[in-house]
């Protein structure tokens, strides 16, 4: 986490391979655990797991169309156990809801890939009673990317708001349409 904040204070455009390795080599030390340690720390973090919070964010590009950022999407929410989608195109449009310390890693990795414009539009939190599971707060069962293309100009796509609209509805997430556009989402008929 560290690390990604290091890479995220430097300029754009600065290739930061190198700066990344000096502050490794500078700092790796500070980071090292015993293995025993680690394991018990892992224990510790699974035991305390079911007193946290739940969150939703729901995050606004200005576009998504590259496949490897894409990839990196689908494989951070899998392996923070995010479930939610990604809409690529222009806009782009991620929503991940999970562990609120998975769901804030997740989006620290996504923030610091090359953007041309990326944000936090919302931020859904709730703590989770004794009775309740993080599962039964979600409102998607896993993590997709969904495509409602409509439109092509070269290579661009943009997606068909009415069926996005349409989508979150059917997840009771219906409301998030103002928060992004301004406006409220209708359904052709």
């Amino acid at each position: 986490c560290d690390l990604i904040n290091y890479i995220c204070l430097l300029d754009r455009g600065e290739i930061c391979i190198c700066l990344s390795i000096s502050w490794l080599q500078e700092n790796a030390t500070k980071y090292y655990l015993q293995e025993s340690q680690a394991k018990a720390e892992t224990i510790n973090y699974k035991i305390n797991e079911g007193k946290g919070h739940f969150s939703r964010y729901w995050i606004y590009s200005h576009h998504i169309y590259n496949k490897m950022k894409r990839r990196c999407i689908m494989n951070l929410a899998q392996e923070y156990n995010i479930s939610g989608f990604c809409l690529p195109g222009r806009p782009g449009i991620i929503c991940g809801e999970g562990w609120d310390s998975d769901c804030n890693e997740w989006w620290q990795k996504i923030r610091c890939m090359n953007w041309k414009k990326i944000m936090c539009k919302k931020k859904e939190e709730e703590i989770l009673a004794d009775s309740k599971n993080v599962d039964s707060l979600r409102k998607f069962s896993n993590f997709e990317e969904i495509s409602f293309e409509t439109k092509t100009k070269g290579r661009e796509f943009h997606m068909d708001m009415g069926q996005f609209y349409k989508y979150l509805s059917k997840h009771d997430c219906g409301y998030v349409f103002k928060e992004y556009f301004g406006v409220d989402g209708k359904i052709a008929h």
